[in-house]
């Protein structure tokens, strides 16, 4: 465990948790004196790899005995899911966002391997140079959006 960084060993125990009851619900102040870090590395830890784009939902309870719940969304049964992974894509997008987006639809069996590559090959840096970073991350926000969209409504179709 010596090569793990300290979030590596905070992800695997909140997975853990999540494996013995199909969610985590922890206080993020007792999570911190737990590992001795402060509260801010458990924020960064939920946010980078608990997101909507990885296929989770938390939810944060504020205040005295407040809490957070993280749970891993099984997709095809929660049929909000791609309407908040559209939000969360928001009106911008990294290609490393982008790809993370892709890559979790691919886990999920709503798109091929194949379909993954020809999605990545239109939304990579390459293919939206369009001279400005920020012009091109609103552009594959929004193909990514329509892209998602379009998958709701197949998925709507299979209930």
């Amino acid at each position: 465990m010596a090569d793990k960084n300290m979030s590596d060993i905070i992800e695997a125990y909140l997975l853990q948790l999540m494996a013995e009851e199909k969610y985590a619900e922890i206080q993020r102040s007792e999570l911190a004196r737990r590992f001795a870090v402060v509260p801010s590395q458990i924020n960064y830890v939920i946010n980078s790899r608990f997101s909507t784009k990885r296929g989770y939902i938390v939810q944060s309870k504020r205040g005295g005995g407040g809490y957070i719940r993280i749970e891993k969304v099984a997709i095809r049964q929660e049929h909000g899911w791609l309407d908040q992974l559209i939000a969360e894509v928001g009106q911008r997008i990294t290609p490393s966002g982008a790809n993370e987006v892709v890559h979790l639809l691919c886990a999920e069996h709503l798109v091929t391997a194949h379909e993954v590559e020809l999605i990545m090959a239109m939304l990579n840096r390459e293919a939206l140079d369009v001279g400005n970073v920020e012009t091109s991350d609103v552009l594959r926000a929004q193909l990514l959006k329509n892209l998602l969209n379009r998958l709701r409504f197949d998925i709507a179709k299979e209930f």
